[in-house]
């Protein structure tokens, strides 16, 4: 996949990390979302301190509230989340 986007040039300012798994937590896939970390070693407790973004904005951002307490549950610690913005 980021073959793909490296190849129709498409430019993010999201750290190349957060970029597909953000994208799981947008559409609220779970399933996805871990298949990013088994297969690319995404890191779920990652953040992107350029924006200072961690997966817990997009699942607010999105509407996908199911995804908080479950990304909580995988390490996101909130307290340090609202710090960042």
């Amino acid at each position: 996949v980021i073959g793909w986007l490296q190849s129709i040039n498409f430019k993010s300012e999201l750290d190349p990390q957060y970029l597909l798994p953000s994208c799981a937590v947008r559409t609220g896939n779970k399933q996805l979302l871990v298949k990013f970390v088994q297969l690319f070693g995404y890191e779920i407790t990652f953040t992107d301190t350029k924006n200072a973004f961690t997966l817990l904005h997009p699942a607010v951002e999105f509407g996908q509230f199911e995804m908080v307490p479950w990304l909580i549950k995988q390490g996101i610690n909130p307290v340090n989340a609202s710090k960042l913005g």
